[in-house]
């Protein structure tokens, strides 16, 4: 699709805002754009989950980058609170990155 068909000064899918403006409220169709929130820090409260992400942070490479200690405590106060899952995903992506592009 052509740049000047997609977006425009003010509206960003603009032809798809268009045509679902035949099937949905027009409300709907013009409101900003919602991000889509992935319930990560459920997932990862269970075993198996739990499990895997202490393998990838107990990685080798890992501690060039962080303080593993404090690592493997970020996963035992998610477990406990429930709060952390923020940090352990970002810390995650970066882990499982590097570890794809520069590890081997």
């Amino acid at each position: 699709i052509p740049v000047e068909q997609s977006i425009d000064a003010k509206i960003t899918k603009k032809l798809f805002r268009e045509a679902a403006l035949e099937k949905i409220p027009q409300a709907w169709a013009q409101r900003k754009k919602l991000g889509f929130l992935v319930p990560f820090r459920y997932w990862i409260l269970e075993d198996n989950a739990m499990k895997w992400i202490h393998e990838q942070f107990t990685l080798p490479f890992v501690s060039e980058f962080f303080h593993q200690e404090a690592l493997l405590k970020l996963l035992t106060d998610h477990k406990e609170n429930g709060s952390e899952g923020r940090k352990i995903y970002t810390i995650l992506c970066f882990i499982l990155w590097y570890d794809q592009y520069f590890a081997h």
